[in-house]
């Protein structure tokens, strides 16, 4: 499958904004963004999730 036909199938698109370059956080903040890493090849393969997903207690409904 040609890449703009996998693009098309993933319903990707190009975002052509400007952007600041060489912004830096600090440890503390980067280890609170909701990210979880993929089993395979972790440290490139993670998703960046909205929020942190809420725990789910089995007496709350």
């Amino acid at each position: 499958m040609e890449l703009e036909g996998v693009a098309a199938a993933l319903g990707t698109e190009l975002d052509t904004g400007q952007y600041a370059t060489g912004v830096t956080i600090s440890d503390a903040q980067l280890a609170d963004l909701p990210i979880t890493s993929h089993y395979w090849h972790s440290d490139w393969n993670y998703t960046l999730l909205p929020a942190w997903p809420t725990p789910h207690h089995p007496d709350h409904h």
